[in-house]
């Protein structure tokens, strides 16, 4: 009966799922100079800090588009330049010293060899698992402080992780920061990189800069040494251990691209614009001036006039393999090829959310085949992994989907006293443990936007080896939170109204009538005359 009414939840939420689903002009690339440095200073420089002139492409586009930034989100740090590159973890600071370091190994998993770190393999090995190399961006003070957990989760001697912080928060506060403790006194293993190179504007092109750059040197620095690129937000949390991740994608993940969210309409695929109703904001911003018009040369030195590009939509968080990674990087050296092409009409047509487009646009015109199989209710079709998301994120819901689908669950609001913005319009809400069993159900490897400030207590649930340890809690129905007491607000009102009352009675006694006080003093007096006579009595 129990293994019935599993089963039945199971039909239940698929459903619930099939409702929801059915319902970047030519730059320059970057290069760092830093091993030259390392060797020129010694190995008694902490730092290897190198300044790199950034693309005028990119400089012209973030002035044009600087206005639209959030203040917030972009806290300005003056000192460092914005052009700044730092090679982690190679002597540790004197405030290090006595930082706490613990490297957690995981207990499914034999111990990591030196086969394992970053060496060339022509294959993965089952023992290893796959060798991930991470970028992680930050851009504010809230993403740099939860980037700790996010780091913690990630590090791995198998694993290279490289982090860029936006230069309009630059690199001050992270030389302050317990990140920067824990890179350089606990890399367990793991090779890190931190880096300040560019400067992005929420919703334009620039937000895919860092990426690119980020690819080239995966592709160059690190090639042979690393089997899936994965890009996250600082306030990125990984469901499970490494050790997992390592096993899935040396697995039934393998060979295989991940460009979307579980935000998607048409989930770990990418969605086509025309799959959107003709007035949804996606459809008909992307429909004005389409790219139908191309002309790219191709490997073959072809010239192709007046091609169409169909526009998907997807994340900018991916999962993606060396083969496109390479690809990639290759075409975007031609500024004739029609990756450099779209990625031009992306930026002279003023595309917003193009980090949303550029990739999966291109994925599925060159490497369609890539991308994951799904089912008609949008799981991936494989039978040993039950997953409808690479990585989950509960998207802005002030109004439906474009298929119709009304949203029923509660949400975290930010509460004021936390500091933090709110989330954009159309971005992702924060997650805490009441989304637990929908992360669980997703089959996810990763959830997006976690904060410390909103709900500490993921942190002390995730990551897991299995989907089982995760506690299926779910948003409790017809229930309304409490607000916390303000004791300090209350007391102070108590103090209030005793000290008011305490007035009314000293002015009740002010305001005493004058008669009242001459027969107050009259029966005094009469009684003074008469304790006089009954003395004169005794005596």
């Amino acid at each position: 009966m129990r293994e019935f009414a599993e089963e039945s939840k199971s039909i239940s939420f698929r459903c619930e799922r099939r409702k929801q689903n059915y319902l970047c002009h030519h730059w320059k690339w970057i290069r760092c100079f830093v091993w030259a440095v390392v060797f020129l200073l010694g190995p008694h420089q902490i730092y290897s800090q190198v300044g790199e002139s950034k693309s005028g492409e990119a400089d012209a586009i973030s002035e044009h588009l600087k206005s639209s930034t959030n203040s917030e989100e972009h806290d300005n740090h003056n000192g460092l330049p914005d052009d700044a590159h730092l090679l982690a973890g190679t002597t540790p600071l004197d405030d290090v010293s006595s930082h706490s370091c613990t490297c957690h190994s995981s207990s499914k998993t034999s111990k990591i060899t030196s086969s394992c770190r970053n060496t060339h393999q022509h294959y993965v090995s089952e023992h290893c698992g796959a060798r991930i190399f991470y970028l992680i961006g930050i851009h504010n003070q809230r993403t740099l402080d939860d980037s700790l957990h996010l780091f913690r989760s990630i590090r791995d001697p198998r694993n290279t992780i490289l982090i860029h912080f936006d230069t309009k928060f630059g690199l001050n506060a992270y030389r302050n920061s317990s990140l920067h403790k824990e890179i350089n006194a606990c890399p367990c293993g793991s090779h890190v990189e931190v880096a300040s190179i560019y400067d992005c504007a929420w919703g334009t092109w620039t937000m895919n800069l860092p990426t690119l750059w980020s690819l080239e040197k995966a592709v160059k620095d690190y090639a042979g040494k690393w089997d899936v690129f994965i890009n996250l937000s600082g306030d990125t949390l990984p469901v499970y251990t490494q050790d997992r991740i390592a096993e899935m994608f040396a697995g039934p993940l393998a060979n295989t691209n991940f460009v979307t969210s579980s935000a998607c309409e048409t989930g770990l695929r990418p969605t086509p614009i025309t799959a959107f109703p003709k007035s949804w904001h996606k459809r008909s911003h992307y429909s004005h001036k389409p790219p139908n018009n191309l002309e790219y040369v191709d490997d073959h030195g072809v010239t192709h006039h007046n091609v169409s590009v169909e526009v998907y939509f997807g994340s900018q968080w991916m999962s993606l393999t060396p083969h496109w990674c390479e690809f990639l990087t290759r075409q975007l050296e031609r500024p004739d090829s029609l990756p450099s092409r779209f990625r031009d009409w992306l930026i002279e047509t003023q595309k917003l959310m193009a980090d949303e487009t550029f990739f999966p646009s291109m994925m599925m015109h060159f490497f369609p085949d890539s991308l994951p199989n799904i089912t008609d209710d949008y799981f991936l079709a494989r039978d040993d992994v039950d997953m409808y998301a690479i990585r989950y994120e509960r998207m802005d819901e002030h109004v439906p989907s474009s298929s119709g689908w009304f949203p029923t669950d509660q949400r975290y609001e930010v509460p004021e006293s936390s500091g933090i913005s709110k989330p954009h319009a159309w971005g992702p809400y924060y997650l805490g443990v009441y989304d637990l069993n929908n992360i669980r159900e997703s089959g996810a490897l990763f959830v997006r936007k976690v904060a410390s400030a909103i709900d500490l207590n993921m942190y002390k649930v995730l990551p897991v080896d299995d989907a089982r340890q995760i506690p299926p809690i779910e948003w409790p129905k017809e229930v309304k939170v409490s607000p916390v007491p303000n004791w300090e607000k209350i007391l102070a009102m108590y103090k209030r109204k005793a000290e008011s009352k305490q007035t009314k009675e000293l002015s009740k006694a002010e305001e005493t009538p004058k008669e009242e006080k001459e027969e107050e003093s009259s029966s005094s007096d009469d009684a003074d005359h008469s304790n006089g006579a009954e003395q004169r009595e005794l005596v």
